[in-house]
């Protein structure tokens, strides 16, 4: 409204002004639309980070080649990764493979090391310890073994 009542009132000398404010509000609406892209762009980063993070679940996973292959800084990705679910890559990676490690467990009636051995752990011992850092419970005790 400011910017057509200053054009109907224009005078020679008041037309620079009109068009100044013309710019300040071009440049206002082009920052507005591009933090918009930004973060949908990393939403769908994101979004395909975490498909790339869930499957696979018995290789190893290095976070580097994955910020690679979403061609952004490895520093860059886990800023944005973080920002997005508050845990960084890693962590999501680890939630993953414990959550197949529960339905494993639960619905498949697999044993510990079958559990580990599927999801690449090396060491039946490291599975269950990190499964009861994050699930609160042995994968014995998960099961009523």
């Amino acid at each position: 409204r400011q910017i057509t009542s200053e054009l109907a009132n224009a005078t020679p000398l008041s037309l620079q002004a009109t068009l100044i404010h013309v710019i300040e509000l071009i440049l206002a609406i082009h920052h507005v639309d591009r933090a918009s892209d930004t973060e949908e762009g990393e939403e769908a980063l994101i979004a395909k980070a975490c498909r790339m993070l869930e499957s696979n679940l018995d290789k190893r996973l290095d976070m580097e080649t994955v910020a690679k292959e979403l061609s952004i800084g490895y520093h860059h990705f886990r800023r944005i990764f973080r920002k997005q679910l508050s845990v960084s890559p890693g962590q999501y990676r680890i939630y993953c493979r414990l959550q197949r490690a529960r339905l494993m467990l639960q619905h498949e009636h697999k044993t510990v090391s079958e559990v580990a051995n599927a999801l690449g752990y090396a060491d039946p011992f490291v599975f269950s310890k990190q499964f009861k850092k994050v699930v609160g419970q042995t994968p014995s005790e998960f099961v009523g073994r």
